[in-house]
């Protein structure tokens, strides 16, 4: 916040444009940021309106940080944009960030077919960009949908692709994810016991770190 105020008295809209993208980066689940969103409305408005890598990153987290119950329409809008704008940049980097984006906007969306295809993308993406949280968005994305068309092979890969990211990044909230994903495979197959258990270490790791459990 205070890199964004020294941005913005010197005139910095490139400065003001990361400083944004840093402090809305990541916000309390079920919140919306309504700094985080002020403060990117506000890089949007200070960049030069061609295309850039910082205006598609912008963008995108813009539509992800809106709040879903009031501005859903301006979310997919929001979205498409920065998609498009990667392309046109033809930057591998910003088009994985703002399809790990569109993947969670249109999952909250309910649009399954947009994200499963955003999903895909991201994963041919993956060699050159590596952008874990993108990943980890890609495989959990292919589960559910793996989940939903009851096809347990799939559902076993994409969470082997999970355990992976989270042995190479050793990210907690990586490993909160797995929990969770393998405590809803074990409810499915009716191992309950188990998925209790793995439910309840999801729930101790994540309260080492926030009070909303």
């Amino acid at each position: 916040r205070r890199a964004a105020a020294t941005a913005r008295r010197a005139g910095d809209a490139e400065a003001l444009a990361r400083a944004a993208l840093g402090f809305a980066e990541f916000v309390r689940y079920g919140e919306t940021d309504h700094a985080g969103v002020e403060l990117l409305q506000g890089a949007l408005d200070s960049l030069p309106p061609d295309d850039s890598v910082l205006r598609a990153r912008a963008t995108a987290l813009l539509g992800a940080r809106l709040d879903p119950s009031l501005a859903s329409e301006r979310r997919f809008a929001l979205v498409d944009e920065a998609v498009a704008m990667a392309r046109r940049l033809g930057d591998d980097e910003a088009l994985t960030s703002a399809l790990w984006i569109a993947v969670v906007v249109n999952l909250r969306g309910g649009d399954a077919a947009r994200a499963n295809a955003a999903a895909e993308e991201i994963l041919t993406l993956a060699p050159r960009t590596q952008n874990a949280n993108a990943l980890l968005w890609a495989h959990m994305t292919r589960l559910v949908a793996a989940l939903e068309r009851g096809d347990p092979a799939g559902v076993e890969a994409e969470l082997a692709g999970c355990a992976a990211l989270t042995r190479n990044f050793r990210r907690g909230y990586f490993r909160w994810c797995l929990l969770l994903l393998r405590s809803t495979w074990a409810g499915f197959r009716g191992r309950l016991a188990e998925a209790e258990r793995l439910a309840e270490e999801a729930v101790t790791l994540v309260r080492q770190t926030a009070e909303d459990a």
